[in-house]
C-alpha cells in the first residue's frame, strides 16, 4: 500500500488526494515535551492515533506535524500536537479528521505528563487545569520563578504563565499553532500549540503544557506552597473508523509524525 510521510517542518503542509484514491488511513503522532538540562524529570510523550477516512481525488488535506518542546535549565516546553484536517483553510470542529496530543514539559525534579486519548487535556503535574472542548489549557500558579504556559487547543490559545519569568501559552491551531515562548530558563513550546516552560535560573519554573485537540495545563513554578510541576499532556481526537489509538509513543527525534496510507483499488475505507 503506497504511503506518504510528513515530518516536522515548522509550517502547515498540504496534500492533494491523487486520482484513483477513495480511502486514506491516517496515523498521527504527537511530539514529546522538553526537559530541564541535567534534571531528573522525564518529559511527557505524545499520543498516536490512527483511523480510516473516505476521500475523493482532488481533496486537499492540511497537515500540522508537532515539534518537541525545547529544553532549558529549569524546565522544558510542552510538545506540539499533530493534526490533519480537510481543506486548506483553518482547522475547525467540523473539518478536523485527527489530532494527536503532545506531551508535557518536565522540570528539574518532576515529570511532564503523557498526552491522552480523550479530547480534554490533562492538568499539569502540580499545575493548571487542562482545556476542554477544543480550548487551551490554563497556566500553573507561581510564587516566584515562573509557571508554565498552557497548551493551545484547536480553538483557543493556552493561558500565559505568571511569575518573574513565565512561559507563554501555546497558540491555537486555528490561529497557526505556534509554540509559546519560554521564560529565561524555560524551554520554548513546540509548534503545534505547546506551552512555554517557566523559570529564571534562581527559582524552579513549571513545565509547559502539551498542545492538542484541547490543550494541557502548565506546571506550577516556585517552591513551598506551589511546588514546581511538569506540564500536562494534550488531548486527542479521532474521527476515523477502524481506530488504533496508543498512549506514550515517541519518535526517534521526539518530534511528531504523520503518515498517510492510501489504497488505489477502491478498497472500502471502513470494514464492518
Amino acid at each position: 500500500m503506497p504511503t506518504k510521510t510528513f515530518n516536522y517542518t515548522g509550517s502547515i503542509q498540504t496534500f492533494t488526494v491523487p486520482q484513483g484514491v477513495s480511502s486514506l488511513t491516517i496515523k498521527a503522532i504527537g511530539a514529546s515535551g522538553g526537559s530541564a538540562n541535567g534534571g531528573t524529570g522525564n518529559p511527557g510523550l505524545g499520543a498516536s492515533l490512527q483511523g480510516s477516512f473516505g476521500v475523493a481525488p482532488g481533496d486537499v488535506l492540511s497537515i500540522l506535524v508537532g515539534q518537541s518542546g525545547g529544553n532549558n535549565d529549569e524546565s522544558g516546553g510542552g510538545g506540539g500536537g499533530s493534526f490533519v484536517w480537510f481543506g486548506s483553510g483553518a482547522v475547525s470542529l467540523s473539518n478536523l479528521l485527527i489530532a494527536a496530543g503532545g506531551g508535557g514539559g518536565a522540570t528539574d525534579t518532576r515529570d511532564g505528563l503523557n498526552a491522552v486519548l480523550t479530547t480534554a487535556g490533562t492538568a499539569g503535574n502540580f499545575g493548571g487545569a487542562g482545556g476542554t472542548n477544543g480550548n487551551g489549557g490554563l497556566s500553573g500558579a507561581s510564587n516566584d520563578g515562573g509557571s508554565g504556559g498552557g497548551g493551545g487547543g484547536i480553538l483557543t490559545n493556552g493561558q500565559n504563565g505568571v511569575g518573574s519569568e513565565p512561559g507563554l501559552g501555546g497558540i491555537a491551531i486555528s490561529s497557526g499553532g505556534a509554540g509559546g515562548q519560554g521564560g529565561s530558563a524555560g524551554g520554548d513550546g513546540g509548534f503545534g500549540g505547546g506551552g512555554g516552560g517557566g523559570g529564571d535560573n534562581s527559582v524552579s519554573g513549571g513545565g509547559g503544557g502539551g498542545g492538542g485537540f484541547s490543550g494541557a495545563g502548565g506546571g506550577n513554578g516556585g517552591f513551598d506552597v506551589n511546588p514546581d510541576g511538569g506540564g500536562g499532556g494534550g488531548g486527542s481526537f479521532n474521527a476515523g473508523c477502524n481506530p488504533v489509538n496508543t498512549l506514550a509513543v515517541s519518535t526517534t527525534d521526539s518530534n511528531g509524525l504523520v503518515t498517510l496510507f492510501f489504497a488505489t483499488r477502491g478498497i472500502p475505507f471502513c470494514v464492518e
